[in-house]
């Protein structure tokens, strides 16, 4: 058996914080008027998140530091787990 393996190091990609702005819930292409629910954010977070849709399996790996991940982790959590990826909220648009 075989597998394919990609390692992607992503405190090397361009990964913003999320704003807070709700752009990609109410804003003229957000889930709510039917759009795609994208961030307006510039960056390889649309890249990076099409890799994680397209992988059979994922396995982070990251120091740990004072018990929590890395804040580079938690900017991706953050924008990964935000709104617009909300099944609850993408099911009731």
């Amino acid at each position: 058996m075989e597998a394919e393996i990609e390692f992607i190091h992503m405190v090397d990609l361009d990964l913003k914080v999320c704003t807070g702005c709700l752009t990609c819930v109410t804003g003229p292409s957000g889930i709510v008027n039917g759009g795609p629910a994208n961030c307006i954010q510039k960056d390889d977070f649309l890249w990076l998140t099409d890799k994680i849709y397209d992988a059979d399996g994922i396995i982070f790996v990251m120091p740990v530091f004072e018990k929590m991940a890395p804040g580079f982790f938690k900017a991706f959590e953050d924008r990964f787990g935000g709104p617009s990826r909300d099944v609850a909220l993408l099911t009731v648009a």
